[in-house]
């Protein structure tokens, strides 16, 4: 209050407040070991580390330096009659001559910019997403 009256300020002082448990080469090492390998589990990370800190605090830095968790996308195998009409489906386009016209697409937009004279013969498109 003294330096609110006194100097009209409402800052508070330098220093002040709760400080870090993570310095800047704790957080530098856990970016660098997440960028290696980004399937790392935050247990691993902290232990590998050597970090004292919880796993929390990790989640909590990894999150305000722009990393997003995600859990992966589950994804069947596939059956035995599906790998065989793959297997058949490459048999029969194998010597095909045109490969470099080709695009293949998901349910992505994008546009084309022909650099080159080569014309695109086809887009194969797939309405669902292979297994």
């Amino acid at each position: 209050m003294k330096n609110i009256k006194q100097r009209r300020l409402a800052k508070r002082r330098k220093g002040s407040g709760r400080k870090e448990i993570l310095n800047k080469s704790d957080k530098l090492r856990i970016i660098h070991r997440l960028k290696r390998n980004p399937f790392t589990s935050l247990g691993v990370i902290a232990t590998e580390l050597n970090l004292t800190c919880s796993l929390k605090t990790i989640r909590n830095y990894l999150h305000y330096s722009g990393f997003k968790w995600r859990k992966p996308e589950y994804k069947a195998s596939l059956s035995r009659d599906d790998k065989e009409s793959r297997f058949l489906w490459c048999e029969n386009y194998n010597n095909f001559k045109y490969w470099d016209r080709v695009v293949f697409s998901d349910e992505a937009s994008f546009e084309f910019l022909i650099i080159t004279s080569v014309p695109i013969t086809a887009v194969i498109y797939c309405s669902k997403t292979l297994q």
